[in-house]
């Protein structure tokens, strides 16, 4: 097969790359442990709930993969749908940690091949080394051509904005400079989640309180877990101190410092 066979190209998209915190030793694990091997389940579950989702309605701009521990979501024409990548991002994190599994990731924009599981280019490229140098804490972070299109969303064009401007929100500006989904803000309740189009035996709840609950029980859990391991429980009292600035502000239940 000749190259001029192929059906490849870049084009430019914006691209989500998002990793699964600590899930390699959970797979290492799930051979002895239920525990282990019960998160590998929720993770594949996942998976097929939102490459199910993907293909039903987004597919005319929106391409999703899965290998390993990480997910790759890409859109195309990325000046007019990047807020369906922050949206669909955004969702999948707050879905993964309801399942007890956080998230860490970047989002850029540039050159890619994306068609179904075949996904190359040097978006990707970027994105991966983002995540992998610059996210450090469980945070997806946006560089800062992700952000002209972010920004590009909320500027006024001839008076007017668009119809729900505080969702501007949940991308937050963190203390070392870095830009990141902030997966525990209210506004998210503006966006309708995909787990409201496809069926799912642990939907995200829409009450913002009772999300906080379920999310604040399932970070302490993984805190207790890796108490131990100062390099990962650094990871997840960052990930805790974001979560009580969001239910002091709610006034949900805060986390406690682990003993």
């Amino acid at each position: 097969m000749s190259l001029s066979d192929t059906d490849f190209g870049y084009m430019d998209r914006a691209v989500a790359f998002i990793d699964v915190l600590g899930f390699a030793d959970l797979v290492k694990q799930s051979q002895e442990s239920s525990r282990a091997l019960d998160h590998v389940k929720r993770l594949v579950a996942t998976n097929k709930l939102f490459e199910k989702f993907t293909h039903q309605f987004l597919k005319s701009f929106a391409e999703a993969a899965f290998f390993s521990d990480s997910f790759v979501l890409s859109v195309d024409s990325p000046e007019h749908r990047f807020i369906h990548l922050i949206r669909e991002t955004g969702y999948l994190c707050r879905y993964l940690l309801l399942q007890g599994l956080a998230c860490r990731g970047a989002i850029t924009t540039g050159p890619l091949h994306h068609r179904e599981r075949v996904v190359v280019g040097p978006a990707l490229v970027d994105a991966y080394r983002l995540e992998q140098s610059v996210s450090i804490y469980p945070r997806v972070i946006l560089d800062g051509a992700a952000m002209e299109h972010w920004n590009q969303e909320f500027r006024l064009i001839e008076g007017h904005g668009p119809a729900h401007s505080s969702v501007e929100a949940v991308v937050k500006r963190d203390r070392d400079g870095q830009y990141f989904l902030d997966i525990f803000n209210a506004e998210w309740l503006n966006f309708l989640p995909w787990t409201d189009f496809v069926p799912s035996d642990n939907p995200i709840p829409t009450d913002h309180i009772e999300f906080l609950k379920k999310a604040g029980k399932q970070l302490d859990d993984r805190r207790y877990e890796h108490r131990a391991n100062l390099k990962i429980s650094a990871k997840y009292e960052w990930l805790a101190a974001e979560f009580n600035d969001s239910a002091r502000h709610a006034g949900a239940p805060t986390l406690h410092r682990q003993q």
